[in-house]
């Protein structure tokens, strides 16, 4: 596999993402991917994996549904290097700002605790993208901390201080940008730790450490 090629602005994010290796044992994310299978879109079998990191996630969206067809982009090369063989049927190397892909490749897009890593003038980019290679009726998966948690706000979970979180954003926020991005409509879940005890509806959002955005393309 050849060394890619990274503008300035991406192998800065490269950089400081590489030092993140809790990313690699994340006590939640299988059941992250596990919460993404229970909203993707019911019909298609295409799902791209954004920061698929060393393949747990994709292992886990597999054991629930054998028979997708699964796509894993990430910026580290060392971790799409430790994906074991049989999960994914294209891994790719690279930034999510610009996507390799044809319009309206897949059915379902997935990106747990990614957005928060992409500079704030990236971001709008990168969605459009996302739009681009979803099919119509496609569903894009999002999750990204909480900045209103209650966590964060007593100073005892401070996402802010993380150097990879660049872009932390509330709800309103990052549902404008998806709306602009030209998603029909979003709907938002609670994720993170606590959903283990309270699902995913609890009515007080400010337990919830991340969020999960569901956007659908029209």
């Amino acid at each position: 596999m050849p060394s890619p090629i990274y503008s300035t602005t991406i192998y800065n994010t490269l950089s400081v993402n590489e030092q993140q290796t809790w990313s690699e044992t994340d006590t939640f994310a299988l059941e992250r991917y596990s919460q993404f299978v229970r909203h993707m879109s019911t019909h298609g079998t295409h799902v791209l994996d954004v920061g698929c990191n060393t393949g747990r996630g994709g292992q886990r969206m597999k054991q629930h549904c054998p028979h997708l067809k699964l796509y894993g982009i990430d910026l580290v090369e060392d971790r799409i290097r430790r994906i074991p063989p049989g999960i994914y049927d294209h891994l790719l190397v690279d930034s999510a700002i610009s996507l390799p892909f044809a319009d309206v490749s897949f059915d379902t897009i997935v990106a747990g605790e990614v957005v928060e890593h992409i500079p704030a003038d990236e971001l709008p980019g990168m969605l459009r993208e996302f739009h681009r290679v979803l099919r119509p009726g496609g569903r894009l998966l999002l999750t990204t901390p909480n900045p209103h948690s209650y966590l964060v706000n007593i100073r005892k979970h401070d996402v802010f201080a993380d150097p990879s979180h660049v872009n932390i954003m509330a709800v309103s926020i990052l549902s404008g940008h998806l709306n602009k991005a030209g998603f029909a409509s979003t709907r938002v879940t609670g994720s993170g730790k606590v959903s283990r005890h309270l699902g995913e509806r609890f009515p007080l959002f400010n337990v919830y450490g991340s969020y999960l955005t569901v956007s659908q393309k029209g």
